[in-house]
């Protein structure tokens, strides 16, 4: 059973830990949390909030952290999630991300890579190019046929947030 086990996480995996693949499917949804936090940063949140949240499938939290460079090759697990905290220190934002992945436990920090402390400017400079901004801009990386397969996948994920916004 253990092996059975580990060859299911290992398929499971290989679904987001190649970097075009990653960025095809969490890309989108870094874009939005990006903008999110530049919005914060700036002061221009059209409906300022002190929280957003995403509920989702592990899936799309495996793509965001693949996308993010902060997965650890491991599933997730039910009821998990992914934090943004977005704090003021001085003239400067700040932006820390925690992963919570037991419900018995409090979050713990991810590590964002080159990014500690992390400013906001230097979280859009470390994510901007992984992310996809458009529905047209996904279907021009899809041309190629590597990336084909996931483009449908990307797509459902692509029109379920802009539904979720209207």
């Amino acid at each position: 059973m253990e092996i059975i086990n580990e060859l299911s996480r290992i398929r499971r995996i290989s679904e987001f830990n190649e970097t075009i693949i990653s960025n095809l499917r969490g890309g989108y949804l870094l874009n939005n949390w990006l903008n999110n936090v530049l919005n914060v940063a700036n002061g221009t949140m059209t409906k300022p909030n002190r929280m957003l949240l995403y509920s989702s499938h592990e899936g799309t939290l495996l793509s965001l952290m693949y996308a993010m460079g902060v997965a650890n090759d491991r599933l997730v697990p039910f009821a998990s999630s992914i934090i943004m905290e977005i704090f003021k220190d001085g003239s400067d934002h700040y932006v820390e991300l925690l992963y919570r992945n037991d419900t018995t436990a409090p979050p713990y920090l991810l590590e964002i890579e080159g990014c500690q402390p992390c400013t906001v400017q230097k979280l859009l400079k470390r994510y901007g190019s992984m992310v996809v901004e458009s529905y047209g801009q996904q279907q021009v990386v899809c041309c190629s046929t590597a990336t084909r397969v996931i483009c449908t996948a990307f797509s459902i994920i692509y029109l379920h947030l802009q539904f979720t916004q209207l």
